[in-house]
């Protein structure tokens, strides 16, 4: 392999694995930090400027200009409740959406196998360090508190860690909790679920071994942290293993594993949570998932209300201005108790956008599914895309969680990391 190769392999699996680190940072304001995955995405964005084509800018721009377009359009109208916030919330989704960029790159020019194995990597120190987490909330204590601070935007109030070591002791590895995690982890299991069970052009124990156990260490981080979006990971990873079983392109030895495996994600999964978390899969208890929906109701309920009367339809209510729009009018009466913000990625996004957003997001969707289409692993890029809209819809309302960004980057380009190289 020439040393040019050699060296944007190895930034493939860099650029994959800082991108489930949004710790440590540096600290902007009371709100937000410049973190080590956004340095590297624009590091190599300059020094690629000239090789980067319009495909890999199109995602990024497909989401960002009608952030700038709505933040433009409410600032110049007087629309908007809190103007001021406008310009730092179109810095803070170009600044989390911006690794797209050199990820597509990368995946495009050929280096997906070292873009999965960057997270199968990431994804053991994640293992690693949730399960550090449970030993620690036994005895009482707050793993890592100092370092998730350096990023204000992510880490949870001083205040709470006492009550979160005392009542919730859920281990959610080194993200802002625990559905963030799992919505930044669960596509890319199902991701390496495909990649373990690819046929191969070079056999290696050493990649089976790293997939294998990041594959296994990752659901039983998803599954411990009691996650509402654990059934859609567990479901999506097995139904991948389940389609790997049946392919008649594997040998009978990877259909007879992966029959195994699948059965045994299944199983071990269901049981656990059954009996250690029933309860958070009872709406009628899980208050956390009763705020959510609330919250995702309201949305719903404000982006119908705007397409009914015309107001603001086009561009949204503007980028940061939904907290505003819901606290200092008469939404807030609309929503259940504790109900202050839009707790979903997606769903605010077309808040704040309107249709242009929206429009967006469709083009992105049409790119996603005309990519899984176009390779051998449809039933796996299904799988894969479910998991990430569940996640960026339902389960998280953190939009700077680079991997998050990456997995959409890997459904963009899904024939390219499904194909051994």
């Amino acid at each position: 392999m020439p040393s040019s190769d050699r060296r944007h392999a190895r930034l493939a699996t860099l650029v994959s694995f800082s991108s489930f680190f949004v710790f440590p940072a540096l600290p902007v304001g009371h709100t937000g930090a410049i973190t080590i995955p956004f340095v590297l995405a624009a590091g190599l964005a300059l020094l690629w400027l000239r090789r980067l084509t319009i495909p890999e800018w199109g995602p990024f721009a497909w989401m960002i200009v009608p952030a700038v377009v709505s933040g433009c359009w409410v600032v110049l109208v007087g629309a908007a409740l809190a103007p001021e916030i406008v310009p730092k919330a179109i810095i803070a989704v170009a600044m989390s959406l911006f690794i797209v960029v050199p990820a597509r790159h990368l995946l495009r020019e050929g280096y997906g196998e070292q873009f999965v194995m960057g997270a199968a990597y990431a994804i053991l120190v994640h293992a690693a360090l949730g399960a550090y987490q449970v030993y620690a909330f036994d005895r009482g204590e707050f793993p890592f508190a100092d370092l998730m601070r350096t990023n204000p935007a992510q880490a949870l109030l001083a205040d709470d860690t006492p009550t979160y070591v005392e009542y919730v002791k859920r281990p959610f590895g080194l993200f802002a909790e625990a559905s963030a995690m799992a919505a930044c982890v669960g596509p890319w299991l199902v991701v390496l679920t495909t990649a373990l069970f690819a046929p191969p052009r070079e056999p290696s124990r050493r990649r089976t071994a790293v997939l294998a156990l990041a594959v296994g260490s990752g659901l039983a981080l998803v599954v411990a942290s009691k996650s509402g979006m654990s059934v859609s990971i567990v479901a999506g990873t097995a139904l991948t293993t389940l389609a790997a079983a049946f392919s008649w392109r594997r040998n009978v030895g990877a259909r007879a594993a992966a029959l195994v495996l699948s059965a045994g994600i299944a199983v071990a999964s269901t049981v656990w949570l059954s009996e250690n978390a029933s309860s958070r899969f009872d709406f009628g208890q899980n208050e956390s998932w009763q705020s959510r929906l609330e919250s995702l109701k309201l949305a719903v309920r404000t982006l119908g209300g705007s397409f009914d009367s015309g107001r603001l339809l086009v561009v949204g209510v503007g980028p940061g201005q939904s907290y505003s729009a819901i606290n200092a009018t008469a939404l807030k009466y609309e929503a259940g108790s504790g109900v202050t913000a839009v707790w979903s990625v997606g769903l605010n996004y077309a808040l704040e956008t309107g249709l242009l957003g929206i429009l967006g997001m469709l083009v992105l969707a049409a790119t996603v599914a005309w990519s899984i289409w176009a390779s051998r692993a449809r039933l796996a890029g299904a799988a894969c895309a479910v998991v990430w809209l569940t996640g960026v819809f339902l389960a998280t309302s953190y939009v700077g969680q680079p991997a998050i960004w990456t997995a959409l980057a890997v459904l963009l380009s899904w024939p390219s990391v499904v194909r051994r190289g």
